[in-house]
């Protein structure tokens, strides 16, 4: 009995993703036949992050969030910090450990660096929204539940996952990748550098002449880059889950745009609608990347002088 559900469980699950690399297979043609390009990946990719995923991020939550779900939720906010705190603890560690590798020798900081943020800030966005989607219409698998309400109920638990993510990988890691991007412009070096080693406090790998200085200094070069940080928590995704919160736990703010005869019912249901497309177009985006990357490597493309 145990090995007959185990056997159907793993055919739907197999199912499902061949579903996934169906449903990305035109993207993944498109990138390698040149049909689109990097240049069309990165665009379309802010698109999405600033218009299409903040719609569907405060629809989960403004529709689906409540004091109950919250109890379900939080156990997932808890482990992303963990995982967060993990990502420092290993990124630190292989930075030292390869200190005197070629890639990590003192003065070439930025490899070392966006090693850390790699380790830090793993890529979770992309695949867990369309393999949710797929699992939730394939029969059998969360015992007959609506596929819509499933999707909603298992994106509300994604993006509650994501809210420490966000917070930390759009304030502490946009403004490290922001300084480690002005390290390649001669005329701000020194002063990314002291940016780099405030916001990613290890400043072995830095010249002596762009290392931050000493406290009390340092002290205030640390927190005001710190403060500056925090600033850019304004951006559209973080902004639509503060807000979507605000509605999902405040019932009377929720009637508005969620359920039947709420009075800005229109707004909800063209939230939904918007952020509906974001699973399969963030598929596409990433098959399209892999298409890409693959002509590349097969030389199909001329490189660019």
């Amino acid at each position: 009995m145990v090995a007959t559900g185990l056997a159907s469980i793993t055919g739907t699950v197999i199912q499902a993703v061949l579903t996934i690399a169906v449903t990305g297979a035109p993207g993944f043609v498109a990138g390698f036949r040149g049909l689109i390009d990097q240049e069309f990946l990165r665009s379309l990719a802010r698109f999405k992050m600033d218009c299409l995923t903040p719609c569907l991020i405060f629809a989960t939550f403004g529709s689906r969030l409540t004091l109950e779900r919250l109890g379900r939720v939080w156990p997932l906010v808890v482990w992303s910090c963990v995982q967060l705190c993990t990502g420092v603890v290993v990124s630190a560690f292989l930075a030292r450990a390869n200190a005197s590798a070629e890639w990590a020798r003192p003065g070439s900081v930025v490899l070392p660096r966006l090693l850390e943020l790699a380790v830090c800030f793993q890529n979770i966005g992309a695949f867990s929204l369309p393999m949710l989607q797929t699992l939730c219409q394939a029969d059998g698998i969360f015992g007959g539940r609506d596929a819509q309400s499933c999707f909603e109920d298992g994106a509300l638990m994604v993006f509650g996952y994501h809210v420490p993510w966000d917070l930390a990988m759009w304030t502490q890691g946009y403004s490290c990748l922001q300084a480690l991007a002005a390290l390649q412009k001669p005329s701000e070096g020194a002063l990314a550098s002291v940016q780099v080693a405030a916001l990613l406090p290890d400043p072995r790998g830095l010249p002596a002449q762009r290392r931050p200085t000493k406290f009390p200094r340092h002290l205030l070069q640390r927190l005001t880059l710190q403060v500056q940080a925090c600033g850019r928590a304004r951006n559209p995704i973080f902004a639509a889950m503060t807000l979507g919160m605000l509605v999902g736990l405040m019932p009377p703010l929720r009637q508005l745009f969620f359920g039947a005869g709420a009075p800005l019912e229109p707004v909800g249901a063209g939230l939904k609608r918007v952020g509906g497309i974001v699973p399969v177009l963030a598929l596409q985006m990433l098959s399209g990347t892999l298409g890409c990357a693959s002509r590349q490597l097969l030389r199909l493309e001329p490189s660019k002088s």
